[in-house]
C-alpha cells in the first residue's frame, strides 16, 4: 500500500491496518465508519428522496458516497443500469467530450488525422492545461448553440455563462484519474469490471464502489465493498477479489458501519 492510499483512507477513520498479500493470504484495510455519521447521511437521504407520504432511503453504498463527497473524495458505485462506475470507465474509454463520433468512424477506414482525433480519453497526450482549455471551449460553444436554438436574441447570446464549476471539476478529476491509472492498469480494470457479454453490466462480484482522490499527489484510487453490522463478503465478491488482487495491486478496502 502506498502512503497516499493510507492518507486517503485516513479521511474515513484513524485506525487503518495496511493491506498486504503474502503467501497467498489476502488482507486489506477495514474501514470502520462511525454509525452516527452513517445515520446522518441516512436521514439526509430520506429527506431528499421523500415522495408524497413515503420516505425513500438510498442504498448503503450511495449513502457512503455522500460521506466520501463531504470528505473531498470522489466515488462511483456499481449500478444495474450501467451508470455509475461503468459509465465512468466508458467515458474514459471514449474520445474526449469535444469529439463527435460519426457512423463512418466505425467502418475501419480512418485517416491518420481522424484516428488521432478519436483517441480515447485515457490515452490522450497533451498538457492538462491545454485539454482543460479545449473542454471549456467545447462547453462554451455548445451553450451558444443551445441558447441559439431556444432564443436567438443577440443580447441573450452575448450572456453565455461560463462552464459550471461542477462540470469542469468532474472532467478534470476524470482526466487526472485516467492519467494516474495509466493505459496498462486502466485496461486491466476494464477487464475486471465489465461483463464480457455486455458492457452495460458489471462482472459478478465487482465491489460496491470505486473511489479516488484527485487532490492527492500522486492521485490514489481503490475499490471498496460496503457492509453493515454482521455482514460479510459473499462468495462472488470474495472470488472477484481473489482473481483481481494482482491487477488492482491491493487497492481495496472494506467499509463497515461500526
Amino acid at each position: 500500500m502506498t502512503t497516499a492510499f493510507n492518507h486517503a483512507l485516513l479521511k474515513l477513520t484513524s485506525a487503518i491496518p495496511v493491506g498486504l498479500s503474502r503467501n497467498n493470504v489476502i488482507t486489506f484495510p477495514i474501514v470502520l465508519l462511525p454509525r452516527d455519521r452513517f445515520l446522518l447521511a441516512k436521514t439526509a437521504s430520506r429527506e431528499h428522496y421523500q415522495v408524497r407520504q413515503t420516505a425513500k432511503v438510498a442504498p448503503s453504498a450511495e449513502l457512503i458516497r455522500d460521506v466520501l463527497w463531504q470528505l473531498g473524495m470522489r466515488s462511483e458505485r456499481v449500478r444495474m443500469d450501467g451508470e455509475g462506475m461503468l459509465a465512468l470507465f466508458r467515458r474514459m474509454m471514449h474520445p474526449a467530450p469535444w469529439v463527435t463520433v460519426q457512423p463512418d468512424d466505425c467502418d475501419g477506414q480512418l485517416s491518420d488525422e481522424r484516428s488521432k482525433e478519436l483517441t480515447p480519453l485515457y490515452l490522450l497526450n497533451g498538457s492538462e492545461d491545454s485539454l482543460i482549455r479545449q473542454f471549456e471551449d467545447f462547453h462554451r460553444e455548445r451553450q451558444l448553440q443551445l441558447q441559439f436554438l431556444h432564443d436567438p436574441v443577440p443580447e441573450i447570446l452575448a450572456q453565455v455563462e461560463r462552464i459550471s464549476p461542477m462540470v469542469l471539476e468532474a472532467f478534470i478529476s476524470e482526466l487526472r484519474l485516467a492519467r494516474a491509472l495509466g493505459p496498462e492498469t486502466f485496461e486491466k480494470l476494464c477487464d475486471l469490471i465489465f461483463n464480457l457479454a455486455d458492457e452495460f453490466r458489471a462482472s459478478p462480484g465487482v465491489p460496491d464502489l470505486f473511489i479516488w482522490d484527485s487532490d492527492q499527489h500522486p492521485l490514489e484510487w481503490f475499490f471498496a465493498e460496503v457492509k453493515g453490522p454482521g455482514d460479510s463478503l459473499r462468495g462472488s465478491q470474495a472470488a472477484w477479489l481473489r482473481d483481481a488482487w494482482r491487477s488492482i495491486e491491493g487497492h481495496f478496502a472494506l467499509i463497515m458501519v461500526a
